[in-house]
């Protein structure tokens, strides 16, 4: 298959640079380099510079190194097939990445991350972590990563079972990394056309279409083979081994196990064994049957070191050498090897296999004249064969469950958005309050009628801008904070200088890390809360003030913080009581904008937050304020 060329340096010219090197920031800019590509093509060379890397010793490169040097781990022990080991390296990676703004590399390591979840069958939090990556991807958008995504998706789609989503995923991502520039194109990108390939000839095997499978495989094979990236090799020989296995050309089948045993880049013990493994059944198949059991030998041998005692291949292994013991003529040893196969398979509860033993078993014992034993294996093999049918069933209704449950899920997020835009717009009708509205149109008239066309006109201008702006976000849910910002200035400004004749003042303060442009929040989500300051906290003060602060609380959401000078919750709770107009005076803004934090929230996985805290002078206890805190979701601009 065409591959795109890559434009990097060599390893070989990143460790000479590195061996001349004697700065400290360009010693951790070339190991990063270096070991971005080491950890595709070289593992054993990528242990020893990753340790290297952790010996770097600079205060003001310390939390960067640390950094890298845990994502590195996980991408190497993930190569290393030590899923639990990456997984728990991530963990890391990912707490030390809080302390990083760039989009672009929290995304990448989400997805590096999701591999490995799903490598673990994890596929919640793979789909958790796909989700965070696209969200970011989106705010900062990168073609590359996009592509990365949708591979990710395409595995999950896989493990689901929605093998047309899975195929259409897998060729999209591919398209879009073949058709990047080669001066974008990483040892990574090249990592992921070859999983892509080797996830379509898992799909294709899964389905049954053996040469479509074995072409997959073999375009893997054609990649690593290429691209130095080898890994993965020895698995990849050994499918298509298999799929050459299952249309029993033996020829070719041979040469693929053959070439397992001679990979030096890819080192896994338990691909080798499988090749011993499957060698000996070509041999066994071909009657040549001390070859076979040399070869069975062998493939034990590997499958105990790697604690394999009873696992599915050595049962295999038991079962090929009862068959050669039977056509050898050597019948005790035929029952051993049967009886000892039955024995391992039944830890599994393996149905399928144990319901060939049992035949096999019949069989011969029917061949020996044990016609009891023969009756026994034989009524076994049918209730195993039932069991197994039974388990079949099973396991496609819950493929058909988990296909329902992932599409449900999704629908009910978007459900769950639909409802919080219907609540927006009740939001919008009970929006601001009728004496607001009366309070500043009866300002301006008094400018205008004592002449005052100076400020009648600005403050005209400041009350159509915000009546303006107040329409034009009815008819979106998501807008930028930026834009939150700006209707939050002009209502406040409004009631300063119209409603409250300067007696009121404010401030509102941006975290310097929030990019105001870029990040989506609920459209006027903010404004019942500033209402609700103002009727019930500042209304009856001489000097009120109020402060808003937007702080950056996680990589999900902005915590708001409103704090007024009022008379606090319990005074205004007695003023409504005793007061007829403060009586009828009842946000029905807040109800509703908790009711669309709580959609929100929902929808996007999280756990909603409004929490009011009343302000009192440590000293008297006297009421000083009220302070709330709102935790909005931050959420994709539409673009």
């Amino acid at each position: 298959m065409d591959l795109p060329l890559l434009n990097l340096p060599s390893s070989n010219q990143l460790i000479s640079s590195l061996n001349e090197c004697k700065k400290v920031e360009d010693k951790f800019r070339l190991l990063d380099a270096l070991l971005s590509q080491l950890v595709y093509t070289n593992v054993i060379e990528a242990v020893k510079y990753l340790d290297k890397l952790r010996k770097i010793n600079s205060f003001d490169l310390e939390s960067k190194i640390n950094f890298k040097y845990y994502w590195f781990k996980a991408l190497i022990e993930n190569q290393k097939y030590q899923y639990k080991k990456a997984y728990d390296s991530f963990a890391k990676a990912a707490k030390l990445s809080e302390e990083w703004s760039d989009l672009h590399v929290k995304a990448e390591l989400f997805i590096d991350q999701a591999g490995t979840c799903v490598n673990l069958n994890k596929m919640d939090e793979a789909e958790g972590l796909i989700e965070g990556a696209k969200k970011m991807v989106r705010k900062n958008p990168s073609t590359v990563l996009n592509a990365r995504i949708i591979s990710r998706e395409a595995f999950i789609q896989l493990h689901y079972a929605n093998y047309p989503r899975a195929i259409d995923a897998f060729l999209k991502a591919e398209k879009i990394i073949k058709n990047l520039p080669n001066a974008e194109i990483t040892h990574k990108d090249l990592f992921f056309l070859q999983i892509i390939q080797a996830g379509l000839g898992n799909l294709y095997e899964i389905i049954g279409d053996a040469s479509k499978s074995i072409s997959a495989y073999q375009n893997a094979i054609d990649l690593a083979e290429i691209s130095e990236i080898k890994t993965r090799l020895s698995w990849l020989c050994l499918f298509v081994g298999k799929g050459y296995l299952g249309l029993s050309n033996v020829e070719k089948a041979t040469v693929f196990f053959e070439k397992v045993l001679h990979i030096e880049d890819d080192d896994n013990a338990l691909s080798r064994a499988s090749a011993y493994a499957n060698l000996g059944y070509l041999q066994f198949l071909q009657a040549d049957f001390s070859v076979a059991l040399s070869l069975f030998d062998k493939a034990e041998e590997l499958f105990i070191e790697m604690g394999e005692k009873n696992s599915e291949n050595l049962v295999s292994i038991e079962i090929w050498r009862g068959q050669i013991a039977w056509k050898n003529q050597d019948l005790k040893k035929a029952e051993f090897y049967l009886l000892h196969a039955y024995r391992m398979a039944s830890k599994s509860s393996n149905y399928s296999r144990l319901s060939f033993i049992c035949k096999e078993l019949a069989s011969y014992y029917a061949a020996s004249s044990a016609f009891k034993l023969a009756y026994t294996y034989e009524k076994l093999h049918a209730d195993f064969t039932a069991t197994y049918v039974a388990e079949l069933n099973q396991h496609k209704i819950w493929e058909l469950e988990a296909k329902y449950d992932f599409e449900r899920r999704k629908q009910e997020a978007e459900l769950l958005i639909l409802q919080a835009n219907r609540l927006q717009l009740k939001a919008l009708r009970a929006q601001m309050n009728p004496h607001f509205l009366y309070n500043a149109l009866n300002s301006i008239q008094n400018y205008i009628t004592s002449n005052d066309m100076t400020h009648a006109a600005k403050y005209l201008a400041k009350f159509a801008k915000l009546m303006r702006q107040s329409l034009e976000y009815s008819d979106v849910e998501v807008i930028s904070l930026e834009k939150e910002i700006a209707f939050l200035e002009n209502y406040l400004f409004i009631n300063e200088k119209l409603r409250f004749a300067d007696k009121m003042s404010y401030k509102i303060k941006v975290d310097d890390d929030i990019e105001e442009d870029l990040i989506g929040v609920p459209a006027m989500i903010v404004q019942p809360y500033l209402e609700n300051a103002i009727e019930h906290g500042l209304r009856s003060k001489k000097e009120g003030f109020l402060n808003v602060y937007f702080h950056l609380f996680s990589e999900q959401c902005i915590l708001c913080i409103i704090e007024d000078n009022g008379i606090g919750r319990e005074k205004a709770m007695a003023l409504q009581k005793e007061n007829f107009k403060y009586q009828h005076h009842k946000s029905k803004g807040t109800l509703i904008t908790e009711q669309r934090l709580r959609l929100l929230h929902k929808s996007l996985g999280s756990q909603p937050a409004v929490k009011i805290i009343d302000l009192k002078d440590e000293v008297t206890g006297i009421a000083k304020g009220t302070r709330v805190e709102v935790l909005i979701p931050i959420m994709d601009l539409d673009r």
